[in-house]
């Protein structure tokens, strides 16, 4: 059986299911395929399509199937937050899998050692492709599809399959979200009885908030390819530079009815993506349409989908030497669902996706020399640019070049870091970190700027290497580095303790302090040895062994106050403020967006050890918020009661903090006041079209703006990042109160992305960060969101001072 009738086969008789079909068991009795290794799902007991199975199934088939055939060698990547095993799959001949180690060793020399991999050396080497599946947990149908695409691999017998797996070395991860899988998997389960419907209304088609699609501390996974914040998309990133395969398949969903494969929109490709990769796509692109025409699939391309943002899936691999290919099945969301055209089952959407799958495959066994090749001259061909990014030797900037070792991006030490642009990932840096103003096109379907010169609170700045060290590599990092922010320092007779401001541990050190009984006061103004910003805990030499160890375990410096000096210090004077005990409570739910919810969430939680309490939006009129310190806001939509409930929380005493939408959404009730500004237009006599463009003109899709902050202000204390992630184009007046006004944008605000020129002329002056009293409590609304995608942290400093110590003015 040749490897394109078996995609028919696999698509009209293995599943036997079209479009407008029901649900049924599902048919292996046609094929070669050998009785020794089990079916999807015999473990489970049940045929695959006739319901969702959960991670722990993925996991037990995938160990059945590592068990039974000699062409699979399984192993799991780590597990997730909750604990759930991320599981994988090499599929090769048996003679491959023997000498895997040395496949790696030679396939890596295209990356690092690309100008001394001749042609020969490629025709040698096997074409390396990764099957990735299950990003976002309730696009239900890429995780079956890769099992099955695993058993066909495992399974058929045909002399074709046998010669593709000599001259291919598959890896297929099926689950990248487990968490995100089971919550989907498990509602959907629960909800449906033993007769599917097919109805939109009916309960297993609507599954609560937050739904499936994001992980543990709800992120996107398919927005984390770069930054890495999360477990999952870390520990799958050490896998797939391990094998740094030329071809890198990611199958999603979406809505609508018809099947999308790349390439996307031509007009919105990265920068840093060589043409030669389009041209590729295009290839790969016939494969897809001549076998989804044979199963009588309806499909599109270049059209919605781009290859901009480099931390989605599809576009990460693009930069970094493979090609990457998004596939979106159009979505059953149960097992059966009502659509203009028909009946959509899960079935059908599970044959789409393993039909280009397998077209993927047989078209990287057609371009096995050519992919390599380009994989090698990708590589080899940097352009030198004699570029490089500086980046100071702080704290900030030992996370930052941290991250860039976990890309196998080369950082050097000379005096501070230096990451060369010429090198062999030089296209990838300069994806992270080059400023980009002028678009071809000004729609995005996601953001538009990321540069790591801005969004972090680490130091960096564009250089230029002399002629004479362009190509040196001098002292090269091979190790994750660290600074030394913290400790503790000693004095006799201490009459109290000074938490020093500026590390990254500052604000959970003040927790720790707190939580263990001890009164913290917060320094307005220099007072002793302590400077504005600092914290000032009243104790003894009993306390010692409390704070050596806090100063430890949260890096930061600690230094003990000498007492009995003659010297008179108002430690209980106006020059410091009592701060509350930090109780932290964060609004969730019901027209909350997630992912703004989750990046706090994980932020407070995993990143800083804080717990927080999550509050269900709905009930906030109904719950005692007098028990928080703080209540924050994230982006959404709240309920009309729940602005008067938090107002009056506030006037009580508390400390509201909103963000990004939510800060709009607050400012429409008592919490706010600010005068709204939007850009003016008239579109009056535009046609249609016109209208569609002008209307994309006066847009921020993501960008980065600089701020002015008034440095004297108590929630600015230990900053210095004047860059703000902005999405949207509402902003706020200046109001004429006199001192609550802690940032504003900059009269020439752009530093990197598009804003339309009427939103960037209108962002000028306007408000950025708002900190004012209401009764006896505080409120401070950021315009911006200060933990974007969790990496986007330039003002998370300043959103830390006002939970913990907006009672400082």
């Amino acid at each position: 059986m040749g490897l394109r009738s078996g995609v028919v086969l696999v698509s009209l008789g293995l599943f036997g299911l079209g479009f407008s079909q029901s649900v049924s068991v599902w048919d292996f009795k046609q094929g070669n395929y050998s009785s020794a290794i089990p079916r999807p799902f015999d473990p489970a007991g049940f045929k695959v399509g006739t319901r969702h199975i959960t991670s722990s199934e993925v996991v037990e088939y995938m160990r059945a199937i590592d068990l039974a055939s000699d062409r699979v060698s399984g192993g799991d990547y780590g597990r997730s937050f909750d604990n759930r095993v991320m599981p994988f799959a090499v599929v090769s001949s048996p003679e491959n899998l023997k000498n895997l180690s040395k496949i790696i060793e030679e396939n890596r020399k295209n990356v690092f050692e690309a100008g001394r991999v001749t042609d020969a050396d490629l025709a040698k080497k096997p074409v390396i492709v990764w099957v990735g599946c299950g990003v976002h947990g309730n696009e239900a149908s890429g995780v079956e599809a890769g099992l099955m695409t695993l058993y066909h691999l495992a399974a058929d017998r045909s002399a074709e399959t046998e010669k593709m797996l000599q001259q291919m070395v598959v890896i297929i991860a099926p689950n990248y979200n487990p968490d995100g899988r089971d919550r989907f998997a498990n509602w959907v389960n629960s909800q449906r009885g033993a007769l599917a419907l097919a109805d939109g209304q009916d309960r297993e088609h609507s599954e609560p908030w937050p739904g499936g699609r994001t992980n543990k501390y709800w992120f996107d996974l398919n927005r984390d390819w770069f930054p890495l914040t999360q477990v999952e998309s870390s520990r799958r990133h050490e896998l797939v530079i391990k094998f740094r395969p030329q071809l890198v398949l990611d199958f999603h969903e979406q809505g609508g009815e018809n099947y999308f494969f790349q390439p996307g929109v031509q007009s919105r490709v990265n920068r840093y993506t060589p043409k030669r990769n389009q041209e590729l796509t295009f290839e790969f692109a016939r494969y897809y349409a001549k076998d989804l025409e044979k199963v009588s699939e309806a499909y599109f391309t270049e059209q919605r989908y781009d290859d901009f943002y480099i931390g989605k899936g599809s576009t990460y691999p693009d930069v970094t030497g493979s090609v990457g290919i998004l596939f979106e099945q159009a979505s059953s969301r149960a097992l059966r669902r009502e659509t203009p055209l028909g009946e959509l089952t899960f079935g059908n959407t599970i044959r789409n996706q393993v039909v280009t799958a397998l077209a993927s495959l047989e078209a990287a066994r057609d371009m096995r020399t050519t992919l390599l090749k380009y994989q090698r001259d990708f590589f080899r061909d940097v352009p030198s640019t004699g570029a490089a990014f500086e980046i100071a030797k702080d704290e900030a900037g030992a996370k930052l070049v941290n991250l860039m070792l976990q890309h196998e991006i080369r950082v050097e030490d000379r005096g501070k870091w230096v990451v060369p642009v010429d090198q062999p990932l030089g296209r990838l840096v300069q994806a992270m970190f080059e400023v980009q103003k002028e678009f071809d096109d000004t729609v995005f379907y996601d953001i538009s700027a990321w540069s790591l010169q801005y969004v972090t609170e680490a130091r960096v700045k564009k250089i230029m290497l002399p002629d004479t060290q362009v190509s040196m590599k001098t002292n090269v990092v091979d190790k994750p580095v660290s600074v030394s922010v913290g400790g503790y320092v000693k004095a006799d007779n201490p009459v109290g303790f000074i938490l020093r401001k500026g590390a990254s541990g500052f604000h959970g050190a003040v927790f720790d302090a707190m939580e263990s009984g001890r009164v913290a006061y917060f320094a307005t103004r220099a007072i002793g040895s302590a400077a504005p910003g600092d914290v000032f805990i009243a104790g003894g030499s009993q306390d010692e062994s409390f704070f050596t160890g806090l100063a430890r375990d949260r890096r930061v410096r600690i230094e003990a106050v000498p007492g009995q000096t003659g010297e008179i210090v108002s430690w209980g004077g106006n020059a410091v403020t009592r701060l509350p005990k930090a109780r932290i409570a964060l609004l969730v739910g019901e027209g909350v967006d997630s992912n703004n919810a989750g990046e706090v969430w994980w932020m407070l939680d995993r990143e800083l050890g804080i717990p927080v309490a999550l509050l269900d939006a709905s009930r906030v009129s109904a719950l005692d918020l007098s028990r928080y310190s703080a209540v924050l806001v994230t982006g959404g939509r709240y309920p009309m009661d729940a602005g008067e409930a938090l107002a009056t929380y506030a006037r009580g005493g508390g400390t509201v903090v909103a963000t990004a939408s939510g800060a709009v959404w607050a400012n429409g009730t008592s919490l706010g006041g600010l005068k709204s500004a939007s850009v003016s237009a008239d579109y009056s006599g535009m046609s249609f079209g016109q209208l569609q463009e002008a209307r994309q003109v006066d847009l921020a899709p993501g960008a980065i703006l600089a701020v002015d902050y008034d440095s004297t202000h108590p929630l600015m204390f230990g900053v210095d990042s004047p860059a703000a992630f902005r999405e949207g184009a509402s902003f706020w007046e200046v109001p004429a109160e006199s001192g609550v006004v802690v940032g504003r944008y900059r009269s020439d605000a752009v530093l990197s992305g598009f804003v339309g020129p009427g939103v960037a002329e209108l962002a000028g002056g306007k408000v950025a960060i708002l900190a004012k009293r209401l009764g006896s409590g505080r409120v401070v609304l950021f315009a911006d969101n200060p933990n974007f995608r969790g990496f986007m942290t330039a003002q998370r400093r300043i959103w830390l001072n006002s939970i913990f110590f907006g009672r400082a003015f």
